[in-house]
Order: structure tokens, then C-alpha cells, then sequence
């Protein structure tokens, strides 16, 4: 149901856009899951429990009223198109799927504090009835009851279908896993037709600190892909004539975020903000509207979360302004030296350093006009968490810092691959597409 409703929304929405299979694939199962949290939400805002049928039959009302709007004109890429992407998508699939499973493996129920928070959350949701707003008591603050919901309810969605409630989880993130690497292969497919394309999808699992966190069961690798999403389409809307179904489809992506974790709401006003920006410098002022539009609607469930269900955040202190807890200039220097040292660890393997190497070589590439969203995002991101770290003094910050800095590194990785990987195979940073050049497309 899931994968039918997303493949239909990209046939119906983009149907002027021309899709490399794998990335068509790619966006389809990304929507969909969008799609499936948005039903599965609603069925407690308007039913106060989670209702199997209800939910069920929302997606089979929308896959018929997609199916009724599907352009009979739509085509799929070329057929030896599509078989050139088969081959490479087989091994990403094999390669990703196989080692994911190893690492998983090791934590079948997740990480203790994965499953404290996200798992215990989803089977509350399903099994609850109409006690499920008792998550939310500020007494059960170790399960960070201000967290949103994305991921519980994906878990419980996928979770009423089976009896074998503990191996969901995992093979979630398994399956998230497998759609990143395809997300990375399908927009890098797009841009170059070549199956250089698929070795930094492969790249991602050379990574053992990453590999580790995102095969634990948090939810850090579900804000990485939707991060990773939400940045590629905004990227191809900038660099495509006829980009207003990109543009809609990146604010979908950008509202979802919004809805997985309070980082999630950061990095989506980040990358709202910039979005906004760039369409306004780049006289695309038309189409501000629509990426608003989507990213509001998109944004109900986190607007419904926050203003009716979040108890608040019940770990914080200002440390700006406490005198038991106060914000010393020294804990910024930790927060400083312990970023740096992570950054520089070989965990990450030489991630590091082959942005460096590409900054060097590619200097006019990797920060060209195009690409630019994603250095000024995860810029702007990383300084708000440092912030975050310094001004938040409720947790000893060597022991907060130890636990969860390396999970929030990991989940910009995708991204950060993606956009060393757009510089470098691209042969010159392609020209954003202007309001007067769309014109004359048209």
C-alpha cells in the first residue's frame, strides 16, 4: 500500500520531470512513507486510537483518486535506461541489504536508548487503545515524550501487519538503509549517466561508526534520508526547467523532517529558509508559494504535536541563565575540542578528508551556486547544535556529548556524500535555472 500510493503521487505530480528509473523508485517509497505517517497520525487525531482499517482504507482511497488522475501519457524512462540502472541497483541493494543485516544483527532490539524511546513509543501507539496520549506524561521524561512521532507511528503501521513485533525495527532500518544508498545512486543517476554513480551510494558501508548508529534502531537515519531527500529534489529544482513539482515535492519532505525529531524541526527551518532564498534571488518568486504551501501541509501533524500533545522538553536548563547550572566559557572549549577530535576520527573512515581534498580540487564545484545548499545547511546546522550543547547544561556535557554528537554527525553522512560526489563527477557546477530561462523553456 505504501509503495503503490508513493509510486502513484510521483507518476501524478511529476509526471513533466524525466526520471531515472532508480530515483522515480527512490522518491516513490520516500513519499509513500510520508503519506502512510500522515494516515496513520490522523487516525488518532480523529478516531483517538490507532485503527488499522481506518488507516488502510485512507491509502486505498487515495491510491484509486491517484489512480483516476494518472496522465495515460506518462512514460517511464526508456527501456535500456532502465536496465543500465538494474544492474547497479541490484548490488547497492544486495551490498547494503547483506551488511546492514550483519550490523543489525548485533542490536536486535536496538540500542538501550532506541529502544526506551523510539520502540517503546511505537508499540505504545499500537497497543494503547485510547490511553495512547499517557505517552506524552512528563513522568516518563527518559522516553523524550517531547519527541515527534514519525518514526513510532512508521514502526506501528508496519507493526500491525506482523506478529514478530521485535525483528520491525530492525528490518526498518534495514530498509532505510537500502532507500539512502538508492537515494544517493538515483540523484547522482540523474545527473550523470554513468555507473561511477554507484560506488558513493557503496562508499556509505565502508563506514563502521555509521553503519553502527543507523542499524541500531534510532531515529537518526530516518532524519538522514529525509535531510538527503529534501536537499536532492531542492537541488534539482534549482538546476530544472518546470521545477514547481520538485519544488512541491522537496516542501513534503521538508514538513516530514519537521516531524522525526526536534533536530528534524531545526534542520527543516533551515532548509526552508534557504529554499526560500534562493527562489527569491534567483527570481523564482512564483514559486515560494508552493514550497510553502507543501511544506505547511506537510507540517500539520508537527504543528498538532507541538501545540496539543508535546509535554515540553523536560531535560533543559538554561544554562545562560541558572546559577546552580551556569554556561561556562569552559564547556564550550570542550564542546569545541571534542567536535573536532570526533570529526577527525578514522571511524568515519576518510570522509574527512575527502571533503577536504575535494574543497582543494573543486573549490568553484563543491561551493558553486547549485550546490551551495548543502555546505550553508549542514554549516548552519552544526553551529546551532554547538550552540544547543553549550546553552543546554542539564546533562554533564563530556557524557551528553559521547552519547549522541557521533548519532547527529551520522545523520548528515548520506548528504554529505551526495554533495562531495554531485562535485566531483559533475564535469561544471550547472546554472541555476532563472525565472526569465523557465520562461523560455516553456
Amino acid at each position: 500500500l505504501t509503495l503503490t500510493v508513493g509510486v502513484l503521487f510521483i507518476r501524478t505530480f511529476l509526471r513533466e520531470q524525466k526520471l531515472s528509473f532508480a530515483l522515480f523508485l527512490s522518491l516513490s517509497l520516500l513519499t509513500g512513507i510520508a503519506i502512510s505517517i500522515f494516515f496513520s497520525f490522523f487516525s488518532f487525531i480523529f478516531l483517538n486510537t490507532f485503527n488499522l482499517a481506518f488507516i488502510t482504507l485512507l491509502h486505498i482511497i487515495a491510491i484509486i483518486v491517484l489512480f483516476i488522475k494518472t496522465p495515460k501519457s506518462f512514460q517511464l524512462p526508456d527501456q535500456h535506461i532502465i536496465l543500465k540502472d538494474i544492474l547497479p541497483a541490484l548490488i547497492i541493494l544486495f551490498v547494503a541489504g547483506i551488511i546492514s543485516f550483519i550490523f543489525a544483527k548485533n542490536y536486535p532490539y536496538g540500542g538501550w536508548d532506541a529502544w526506551q524511546v523510539w520502540n517503546f513509543k511505537s508499540r505504545f501507539l499500537l497497543l494503547s487503545g485510547e490511553r495512547w496520549k499517557e505517552l506524552f506524561d512528563p513522568g516518563l521524561w527518559r522516553s523524550s515524550p517531547h519527541y515527534p512521532l514519525a518514526l513510532p507511528l512508521w514502526n506501528a503501521w508496519t507493526w500491525a501487519f506482523t506478529k514478530n513485533t521485535w525483528s520491525v525495527p530492525l528490518w526498518n532500518n534495514v530498509l532505510f538503509n537500502i532507500m539512502t544508498a538508492s537515494l544517493i545512486f538515483g540523484f547522482l543517476r540523474q545527473k550523470k549517466s554513468s555507473l561511477l554513480s554507484a560506488f558513493p551510494a557503496l562508499f556509505l558501508f565502508t563506514l563502521p561508526e555509521y553503519l553502527t548508529h543507523s542499524t541500531s534502531q534510532y531515529a537518526d537515519i530516518f532524519l538522514g534520508l529525509y535531510l538527503l531527500g529534501a536537499l536532492g529534489t531542492l537541488y534539482l529544482a534549482f538546476t530544472s526547467p518546470n521545477n514547481k513539482p520538485l519544488i512541491a515535492l522537496s516542501g513534503i519532505f521538508i514538513g516530514l523532517l519537521s516531524f522525526i525529531k526536534p533536530e528534524g524541526s531545526i534542520l527543516a527551518a533551515i532548509v526552508f529558509f534557504i529554499g526560500t532564498l534562493f527562489l527569491f534571488f534567483y527570481n523564482q518568486k512564483k514559486t515560494i508559494p508552493i514550497l510553502w504551501l507543501t511544506v505547511l501541509i506537510a507540517g500539520i501533524p508537527t504543528i498538532l504535536f507541538q501545540l496539543f500533545l508535546s509535554p515540553g522538553n523536560q531535560t533543559f536548563i538554561n544554562g545562560f541563565t541558572s546559577t546552580s547550572h551556569p554556561a561556562l566559557f569552559t564547556r564550550l572549549k570542550i564542546i569545541a575540542a571534542f567536535f573536532l577530535t570526533e570529526i577527525t576520527r578514522l571511524k568515519w573512515g576518510f570522509l574527512g578528508f575527502l571533503l577536504i581534498i575535494t574543497t582543494l580540487l573543486y573549490p568553484k564545484k563543491i561551493f558553486g551556486k547549485s550546490l551551495s545548499i548543502f555546505p550553508l545547511t549542514l554549516l548552519i546546522y552544526l553551529g546551532i547544535v554547538i550552540f544547543y550543547y553549550w546553552l543546554n547544561t542539564y546533562f554533564p556535557i563530556i557524557w551528553w556529548l559521547q552519547v549522541t554528537l557521533s548519532r547527529i554527525l551520522g545523520s548528515l553522512v548520506p548528504s554529505i556524500i551526495l554533495w562531495i560526489s554531485l562535485s566531483v563527477l559533475q564535469k561544471k557546477d550547472p546554472a541555476i535555472q532563472t525565472g526569465a530561462e523557465k520562461e523560455n523553456c516553456s
